[in-house]
């Protein structure tokens, strides 16, 4: 019996022998069906392999996304009221930027003149996070310049952030108005004029203050639930202020995937983020800032409630004449619809819009909410333009 055995196998050996490939082929199952084997009885091993493969997926992703977009990284210091290097990310429409320097605001395609989309993101993401919106946007204009900086804190600003930390020093945590009056500053330095300008949540609190301030300068917003201080949920502060959830301060990776389950309420998939990547963004925000920031951020503007009763603290639209098209997700979990919709019932000049079955960052199919809402962005900008040639040709 032993001796059939130790034929068979040395048939089945010289068989393979005659086929490297299949040789190779064998021998990668064999190894496939060991690590599997080994993931599946030591957790600490599996997470390791969900963080590497998802980290490489990651940045290899957010290189892509960013070359399809055309965007580049800059930085250039701020004067004005701030005096500070802000980073940022900018599409110029020639997608010609090899000859800028740091603080080179020269180049003729960046003109005042050009056409400008401002890009505004929000709580604990970055401006580079933005490529899915610009691309979109840039296939429909493709001859306008985007910017989309990081707000102080976020993005390139947590190196900041972090250096303060390992010398033992505080990161001095930004107002909203002062939050606003980088932005304004870095328009200013880099000599634009004006803009329509997008932004989401904490984004979208930061364009609707621009444009209340400089309404010259944010001719039109676009804006998907802005998070002003009277469309808060109530049951979101309540679980932030009790600890039931961490929200933007995770302590774990089990606070990474409720807090993407939340943004994706209402969830037809079982969760719109893969484990690895959950992984990956884990063990990202734990590398790149200082423990506690974001709670520490959040606090910080929490405790600004009811001190700027002109723009955040206000109970209703206090600009209801500027033009603005406001999108809303029905389920949004962070910025109330409802508080939402009664805060600009009576703005005359904002197109209001629900985004059903849509929660604050995913949409029930599993798409992005700015996947859903470039469509009418550009519809927006089109119409907004035609009106404004119409009204120069009737000159």
């Amino acid at each position: 019996m032993i001796q059939e055995w130790v034929n068979l196998g040395m048939w089945w050996l010289q068989s393979m022998l005659k086929d490297w490939w299949a040789l190779c082929l064998s021998l990668c199952l064999v190894l496939l069906v060991s690590l599997v084997l080994l993931l599946s009885t030591n957790e600490g091993l599996l997470r390791q392999v969900e963080g590497k493969i998802g980290g490489v997926l990651l940045e290899l992703g957010s290189k892509k996304l960013l070359d399809k977009a055309g965007l580049q990284k800059k930085q250039i210091f701020v004067g004005g009221t701030t005096n500070v290097i802000m980073h940022y990310y900018e599409r110029n429409p020639t997608n010609d930027t090899t000859n800028d320097t740091t603080n080179d605001t020269t180049n003729s395609s960046t003109s005042s003149s050009c056409k400008t989309i401002l890009l505004c993101h929000g709580m604990t993401s970055e401006s580079k996070n933005m490529s899915t919106l610009v691309k979109l946007l840039a296939e429909a204009f493709p001859t306008w310049r985007m910017i989309a900086p990081d707000c102080l804190g976020h993005g390139h600003d947590l190196q900041r952030a972090i250096q303060l930390y390992q010398n033992g020093q505080d990161f001095e945590y930004p107002s909203p108005e002062q939050m606003g009056h980088c932005v304004m500053d870095l328009l200013d330095t880099l000599k634009i004029e004006q803009v329509y300008a997008y932004g989401a949540s904490m984004g979208g609190a930061l364009v609707y203050f621009l444009q209340q301030k400089r309404p010259e300068l944010v001719t039109h917003a676009m804006l998907i639930s802005p998070a002003v201080e009277a469309v808060l949920d109530d049951k979101f502060l309540a679980d932030w202020e009790s600890g039931r959830k961490k929200h933007f301060c995770w302590t774990s990776r089990n606070d990474v995937e409720l807090f993407m389950q939340d943004l994706s309420c209402p969830q037809r998939k079982a969760n719109p983020i893969p484990s690895f990547m959950l992984q990956a963004i884990w063990e990202e925000r734990q590398r790149n800032e200082p423990p506690g920031h974001f709670k520490n951020y959040f606090n910080n503007l929490l405790e600004h409630k009811g001190k700027d009763p002109d723009w955040m603290g206000t109970p209703v639209d206090c600009a209801p004449e500027l033009p603005r098209l406001v999108l809303w997700p029905e389920e949004d979990f962070i910025s109330n619809f409802k508080k939402g919709k009664a805060f600009f019932q009576k703005s005359h000049n904002t197109q209001f819009l629900p985004l059903p079955d849509c929660g604050h960052l995913f949409h029930a199919d599993g798409k992005t909410v700015l996947v859903h809402a470039a469509p009418y962005f550009i519809d927006y900008i089109q119409k907004q333009e035609l009106s404004i040639d119409k009204a120069k040709d009737e000159l």
